[in-house]
């Protein structure tokens, strides 16, 4: 069956059983029964019971759960609070963050209290808007929202900004035409769509789609089937998990095999070995830090103006590849600006950009000065475009009313200082047809003047004059080319270009719009937004390819794409209906510019990208963009001009609708990336060093170096507080001009060989301290042990920063948390060891001076040598991978 826009008039009214009258009251109750209210319908629900209980499902924290189980059954009851306490804060965190998050896809819901003129029972009568049904006929003035997806069946001079489902940054201008051929909702110059709005005259429509059958439903019925993407760093810390668990559960029964088997040792010492080995092994405050650090990222993002409502997304911003972004409102301002005023044969320059009332015009760098013969024809082209205007400008908040294009020249109009001192007294409405529009003024002297303007080739027909320097001269052929040829240009630089002329009257009788003065040309686009430009270039240093995706016309969005150093190849939606899958593949990787395209086209652009490994991030602000932006690994959204629906199907909100913004969030992210590392290789180099000591320990049978509770206070206080410090490092200062890291390298990249060498030192360290307070009593040797990992593990945290930076090389007070995260590690170290309580229920002693001269000459020692031997080990590692290759290692 053909679409309604493909349709006649009259087969659209007999296929929908209804009239130019519209329907019966009765009727429409009866359809409101089958086809249901006209509002959005969704299924899913938020699960918030699932949602808790998902916080508590992730491997590392099962084997946490697990541990405290065993701990309880063995009546370990200090290692059991320690561990669920910790697996409880994580959860809570995770959760309140994630509930947040998820309430997105409830703002499709808001259509808001809208009411529609209908014609039912003959008369026009006003109803909610979620009470019209298919076959009502709707009556539409200048200002109303749409409240279903309509065929027009009159119009008179309608223009409809569709910017909101489109991305078009033009109002479009409505005609009743059959339409031949498939076309994008955006070429439907017959159609009308939910929510979008009539900025300029007025039309009469049958509905023919209400609720989730209109294509803002269809939007919101595909962003509820979108199933959300694991951030890279969910997958990097699920692989790490499994890891540890291998890793933790394959030693565990080797040495249960060889102690209980072999050895034959009682059952009860090597389970509690095992546990200790198990506490040793996993890093407790792991989950709670990575979401502590996580949700302070956040915190950071928000003083930046980027509000993030996913944890894992500060993380994957920093991991970003593609970023897709849409054009209007996003690159551009969505503020329609003059930029150039053609006439007295000078092309001048208009600056300032969007609804901004600061500006003048230029011409060879030079202010234009108004009110001489020089520039007569520039001053009534101007002054044209302000009477010949039904928009509001207010210049002291810079708001608009009314239709774009007319609200551009009432800001140039007071950029040059003009002002409406005239009485209009008869307007002449554009159509689609005449392409222009004209207004007769009445002066104080009871004199008329007509000002015309519209489309070049309409206004040049009723033309016999042109203005030069205050004179009038006959339009002659050459002189018209000369306009033609400067429209032109202007046009092949995606400028909407309009012509302006006049005349002046005696009364009001006769015809208005003939034997009219050519005065000017202004020459008006979206303009793309100032600090877009370096925005891009950032990020293309920073390895991250820019691509546009637009519902605006491929001329207009090559140009701005241009302008914005985004060269390559331009794409139309129409041409990627053409391509078989692997043909859109490829041209998701190698075009820039995507131009008519629709929310489907999006989002397979986004799936295709995805498929070859990118990371990819969407921008947007319109209810066209919410599919891709659910879809994307990152989906951010415009604060100020996005609709609620983008906001919310986002996982970001820029609040300030700078491209910029991003551009720090993405910066904010790779940060963040940099410092989860760093806790990481600081946690898991401190924890192999645990497992080392429990194990060795165990196989030179020395007694017990570390008991389970000892372990799980250096994992959970001492360790802790530096770790989640980490997390406040600064950028590194090449962090914006490196690639984007390969999403597919596992979080533990390059780390080995510090963990594993970190490690050796620990188990030196420990065994040394402990054999040197040995000769003293086997407790005296413990607590030795005890505060020589401890001291050693806070001097790692300084060289554990940054991969292939040490201490010596990055100062440790350009992170003052990290310096009193130090501190107060150590001074909870000394109550352990100094106060009564803690002695107790750790089983240390007090440690005289001597011990800590000892203590502290091994850690610095070792701490030191650590990144030493680590680049030594590096550089041997890349000469035998790559014998003539030494870059990328740290010289130390």
């Amino acid at each position: 069956m053909p679409e309604f826009y493909q349709q006649p008039i009259e087969e659209v009214l007999r296929g929908l059983k209804t009239t130019n009258n519209g329907l019966s009251s009765g009727e429409a109750e009866r359809r409101l029964g089958i086809y249901g209210k006209n509002k959005i319908t969704l299924e899913k629900k938020i699960d918030v019971l699932g949602m808790l209980i998902g916080q508590f499902t992730e491997l590392l924290v099962l084997v946490l759960i697990a541990a405290g189980i065993l701990s309880a059954l063995f009546g370990d009851i200090t290692d059991t609070i320690a561990i669920f306490a910790i697996v409880i804060l994580n959860g809570i965190l995770g959760f309140l963050q994630e509930y947040k998050a998820e309430k997105a896809i409830e703002a499709l819901k808001k259509m808001g209290a809208l009411k529609a003129t209908v014609r039912r029972d003959g008369k026009l009568v006003e109803v909610e808007a979620e009470n019209v049904v298919p076959g009502d006929v709707v009556v539409l003035e200048e200002g109303t929202k749409l409240p279903a997806d309509i065929r027009f069946l009159e119009i008179v001079d309608a223009e409809v900004d569709e910017a909101i489902l489109t991305g078009e940054s033009h109002s479009v201008s409505k005609n009743l035409d059959v339409l031949l051929g498939t076309k994008a909702v955006a070429d439907r110059k017959n159609m009308g769509f939910a929510n979008t709005s009539i900025v300029r005259g007025r039309g009469i429509g049958v509905v023919v789609g209400t609720g989730m059958k209109t294509e803002f439903g269809k939007i919101a019925k595909s962003l509820e089937e979108i199933e959300d993407e694991d951030s890279p760093l969910k997958k990097q810390l699920e692989v790490l998990a499994k890891q540890l668990t291998i890793g933790v559960v394959g030693v565990i029964i080797i040495l249960f095999i060889l102690g209980f088997v072999i050895e034959q040792r009682p059952f009860v010492e090597m389970f509690l070995l095992a546990i200790s080995l198990g506490v040793a092994a996993i890093p407790e405050g792991l989950p709670a830090i990575t979401t502590i650090t996580l949700a302070l990222g956040i915190q950071q993002m928000a003083k930046r103006n980027a509000l993030v409502k996913h944890l894992p997304s500060v993380e994957t911003l920093g991991s970003t590849t593609v970023i897709c972004s849409d054009k209007t409102g996003t690159l551009t301002k969505n503020e329609m600006t003059v930029e150039y005023v053609y006439a007295d044969e000078r092309l001048v320059q208009v600056t300032g950009v969007g609804y901004s009332s600061q500006g003048q015009l230029q011409w060879n760098n030079q202010p234009v000065v108004l009110n001489s013969d020089a520039y007569a024809g520039m001053e009534l082209t101007i002054e044209n475009g302000l009477y010949c205007n039904n928009a509001d400008y207010n210049p002291k908040n810079e708001s608009m009313v009314g239709d774009p294009t007319e609200g551009c020249m009432l800001v140039l109009a007071h950029k040059a200082q003009l002002q409406s001192t005239s009485k209009r007294v008869k307007e002449i409405p554009f159509t689609s047809e005449r392409k222009r529009m004209s207004v007769v003024l009445q002066f104080s002297d009871r004199s008329f003047r007509v000002y015309s303007k519209g489309a070049i080739e309409k206004i040049m027909e009723s033309c016999t004059y042109a203005l030069e320097h205050g004179k009038r001269i006959p339009l002659t052929q050459v002189k018209k080319n000369q306009f033609l040829q400067q429209a032109e240009v202007l046009s092949k630089a995606a400028y909407r270009v309009l012509a302006f002329a006049y005349k002046d009257i005696s009364n009001l009788e006769g015809e208005m719009e003939n034997n009219l003065t050519l005065t000017g040309l202004m020459a008006l686009r979206d303009p793309p937004r100032e600090e877009v430009k370096q925005a891009i270039a950032v990020c293309q240093q920073a390895g991250i390819t820019v691509k546009m995706v637009t519902g605006d016309n491929p001329i207009t969005a090559q140009a701005i794409a241009q302008k914005l150093g985004m060269n390559g190849r331009v794409i139309t939606g129409m041409e990627l209906n053409t391509l078989s899958e692997q043909e859109f593949q490829q041209a998701a990787i190698h075009c820039t510019v995507f131009a008519r395209v629709d929310p489907e086209h999006k989002y397979k652009i986004v799936q295709a990208l995805q498929k070859t490994g990118e990371v990819v991030a969407v921008t947007g602000d319109g209810v066209n963009d919410a599919p891709a932006l659910k879809k994307a690994d990152i989906g951010i959204a415009m604060g100020i001009k996005g609709t609620d629906v983008a906001k919310e199907a986002a996982d970001v909100v820029l609040k300030d609708d700078n491209f910029a913004t991003l551009v720090n969030a993405v910066e904010q992210g790779r940060t963040i990336y940099q410092n989860l590392q760093g806790f990481v290789r600081y946690l898991l180099a401190a924890n192999l060093g645990e497992v080392i000591i429990v194990s060795l320990g165990f196989f030179l049978k020395s007694g017990e170096i570390l008991s389970p509770i000892q372990l799980l206070w250096i994992n959970l206080v001492t360790d802790a507080l530096p770790a989640l410090a980490l997390g406040e490092d600064p950028p590194s200062k090449d962090v914006m001009q490196r690639k984007p890291r390969d999403p597919h390298a596992g979080i533990l990249n390059q780390m080995p060989s510090f963990i594993i060498l970190a490690g050796v030192m620990s188990t030196i360290v420990t065994f040394a301290a402990y054999f040197y307070g040995l000769q003293t009593s086997a407790v005296y040797a413990q607590t030795m042990a005890f505060t020589g990992i401890v001291v050693f593990e806070l001097m790692l945290v300084f060289n554990a920063r940054q991969e292939g930076k040490s201490w010596l090389q990055l100062s440790p007070f350009n992170n003052i948390w990290l310096v009193i995260a130090v501190i107060a590690s150590f001074g909870v170290q000394l109550l352990a060891l100094y106060t009564p309580f803690l002695q107790g229920i750790l089983q240390t002693v007090p440690l005289n001076i001597e011990d800590w001269f000892v203590i502290m000459g091994m850690s610095f020692v070792a701490a030191t040598m650590l990144p030493y031997l680590n680049a030594a080990w590096l550089r041997f590692r890349n000469k035998e991978k790559h014998p003539t290759a030494t870059h990328g290692i740290p010289s130390m």
